[in-house]
């Protein structure tokens, strides 16, 4: 049979995305395995698809126990195999049942939970997750780690369709426990001025997707260090699509000669200043907290998530819900320069921006999406960010009549923070050349 219009019609009676011949990598191995389709729930595989008649006979002569031993590994939680016009559908960690039609398939995997895990894998991996945890006691958040395991409960463990995870409370005070987090009120920012310029007149802070940073090689960095589960370039930048971030620091690096010149068009730029409303960062749409650089030659931080994942219970590997995001917290130690503040947004249900819009990256060249949110005073819901505070920098043009020129824009445009008397000041730094 025709395999496409079985997944599309499968993909549309189940609501979900699907593809045809994507990778998915073995988890800590160096092999992969590619199904004849994919359907996806909640970003990752959900349905693994396999056209016995499609593959070289003599190879995949037992192609029913591969793609069970393969779904099994993966914790995916369906995979269908198709044999000319019979349907064969089977549960993680069951058997295979043959079936009339691809609706009959689609009421059986909305309706029917036949995911059945030993009650005792629940129990198992809170021992085995606290013992993981307490081997990296030597790390530097070594309290914060140890409060995290000792408020931990074995109700805060969950067996979820695909894997064993956190709760999502849970996970974020996991992450928290690991990433220093923000303490200060004021956070900077380096940018052009033109980025100032459309700020004060449009009322809108912008937030570009990942795939714009100025090192497109971070994006995966966290990914690569732990050896989770590789996707296609197609998938993984349309994963950086849904992830926004601003870059900012703290005030010890507000007025920095390297950051002027890497971050502000080569000092011709500006450093800003927000105040941050931390009652905003609700760690569902907005996260924000330090970057984490690890060490010289390795990556503590990563070495205790890559052992907390790298332990299967019972046929299942533990994953985090929101790795999409926190991941984007762990920078090379190459960096560690920059002492980087990331604000991120996660467009995952109803967006909070008041706009998106498309763009072409002037440095990259990288079309992108780009989210716009209101900064006005009144606006809701409230932006964790209000700017404060203007530095011109070292080598801007005309930068007396700019001073002027934008304070008169940011006092028209009502978007500072109440009770804070807004500033505008040129860079201390006269040394520039």
């Amino acid at each position: 049979m025709n395999i496409l219009p079985f997944i599309q019609n499968l993909a549309n009676e189940l609501c979900c995305s699907y593809s045809l011949g994507e990778l998915l990598s073995l988890h800590n191995r160096n092999n992969y395995f590619i199904p004849d389709g994919i359907i996806y729930f909640d970003e990752r595989p959900f349905v693994i698809i396999e056209d016995k008649n499609s593959k070289n006979s003599k190879r995949y002569k037992k192609v029913d126990y591969e793609i069970a031993r393969i779904q099994d590994y993966l914790g995916i939680k369906w995979s269908i195999l198709l044999d000319d016009d019979i349907f064969y559908l089977r549960p993680l960690l069951g058997d295979f049942k043959k079936h009339r039609n691809v609706l009959e398939i689609a009421q059986i995997i909305s309706s029917e939970n036949t995911f059945h895990v030993n009650p005792l894998a629940k129990d198992k991996y809170f021992e085995v997750l606290k013992q993981r945890i307490s081997e990296h006691l030597n790390l530097s958040q070594k309290k914060r780690i140890t409060d995290f395991v000792d408020g931990l409960d074995v109700n805060d463990i969950e067996i979820a369709n695909d894997g064993i995870c956190l709760t999502t409370a849970k996970e974020t005070e996991f992450f928290m426990s690991l990433l220093k987090p923000v303490e200060k009120k004021e956070l900077w920012r380096y940018t052009t001025k033109n980025s100032l310029f459309l700020m004060l007149r449009d009322h809108n802070q912008n937030m570009l997707s990942l795939n714009c940073m100025n090192d497109i090689s971070e994006i995966d960095y966290a990914d690569k260090y732990i050896d989770t589960e590789t996707c296609v370039l197609r998938k993984s930048i349309d994963e950086a699509n849904k992830v926004f971030i601003l870059s900012c620091c703290d005030e010890t690096k507000s007025d920095d000669l390297m950051m002027w010149r890497l971050y502000a068009q080569d000092a011709e730029g500006v450093s800003l200043c927000y105040h941050l409303y931390s009652n905003k960062i609700d760690n569902d749409y907005f996260y924000l907290a330090h970057v984490c650089y690890g060490q010289k030659d390795s990556h503590p931080e990563l070495d205790l998530i890559k052992n907390i994942m790298d332990c299967p219970i019972h046929g299942l590997h533990f994953r985090f819900r929101k790795w999409i995001v926190w991941k984007h917290f762990f920078k090379p130690y190459d960096f560690n320069y920059e002492d980087e503040i990331r604000l991120i947004y996660f467009e995952h249900k109803d967006s909070l921006a008041k706009k998106s819009i498309w763009i072409e990256d002037s440095k990259s060249g990288i079309a992108s999406p780009m989210k716009l949110f209101c900064i006005e005073e009144t606006y809701k819901p409230k932006y964790p960010l209000s700017l404060i505070k203007v530095l011109i920098g070292p080598k801007s043009k005309e930068a007396p009549i700019n001073l002027v020129q934008f304070s008169k824009m940011y006092n028209e445009a009502k978007i500072f923070c109440p009770g804070i008397c807004p500033e505008f000041k040129m860079s201390q730094i006269d040394i520039y050349r």
